[in-house]
């Protein structure tokens, strides 16, 4: 794809005491193939050494934004609100994409008008950077019905996902209010409004650490790349009760 015609894309990048793994996550983006990008990424009330490390990044495709800490949902929507990108994607800060993962992406989007989500799939690697016998995001259940796919599993795993930037204006902003779960409440969304899906047969296309601790306090669930925490119990029938009642609701506009 020629330079001068792939759009802009703005990664959204949320960050909570990640000092040993953030500077990582930002080269694989800032190294990525295609160049016309954009990382903004919001330190949400870091107290270690979070802020020094990206402090000590030199790149004008970097913006670092601080805040106090309120959330994963809240740093999601303060980098949102800068981004300039026609296309946006988020990387948390202790994950990896690969070279071309962008590249690919967005080939995928341009190609298909109709498509306003790309997605792939996440090898799973453990804090040193060792290899997991195990993949997040699948391919949808039912190809032309993300909903419905939804009811067997969240087939996106988020940091893979482009998304066409008049998609996130239309479904609203991530949801301020929980401490978990915030990517399913927005394929929730995403899948309410309709919108084609090429899930890019099932390729990989970045790291996925899972053995800490997540960004701003979360976990993530193996294989469907959810999110559960012992204080915020979830079940699968609880998931497909809500994404069957969704099916059924009249679509809102914008929240």
């Amino acid at each position: 794809m020629d330079e001068r015609s792939r759009p802009l894309v703005t990664v959204l990048m949320p960050t909570w005491n990640r000092a040993p793994f953030v500077a990582e996550a930002v080269a694989s983006v800032l190294g990525q193939s295609c160049g016309a990008l954009e990382l903004v990424v919001v330190d949400d009330g870091s107290t270690d050494d979070t802020s020094d490390v990206l402090g000590a990044i030199r790149d004008q495709r970097l913006r670092v934004i601080a805040t106090p800490h309120r959330g994963i949902g809240a740093a999601l929507n303060a980098a949102f609100a800068v981004a300039s990108g026609d296309v946006v994607a988020r990387l948390d800060s202790d994950d990896l994409w690969l070279p071309t993962m962008l590249a690919d992406q967005l080939a995928a989007l341009v190609a298909r008008v109709d498509v306003d989500v790309v997605h792939a799939r996440s090898q799973v690697i453990d804090a040193s950077g060792r290899r997991r016998d195990e993949l997040w995001g699948r391919p949808l259940r039912v190809p032309d019905d993300p909903l419905l796919s939804l009811l067997y599993v969240d087939p996106i795993c988020t940091i893979t996902a482009v998304y066409r930037r008049r998609l996130l204006d239309r479904v609203g902003p991530w949801p301020e209010h929980v401490q978990v779960g915030e990517d399913a409440d927005l394929n929730l969304r995403v899948a309410r409004a309709a919108t084609r899906h090429d899930s890019m047969r099932g390729a990989v296309r970045c790291s996925t650490r899972s053995t800490r601790t997540r960004t701003c306090r979360r976990e993530r669930s193996p294989c469907d790349g959810s999110r559960t925490a012992t204080s915020t119990p979830s079940t699968g029938s609880t998931f497909a009760a809500h994404v069957a009642g969704a099916r059924h609701r009249p679509r809102s506009r914008r929240r």
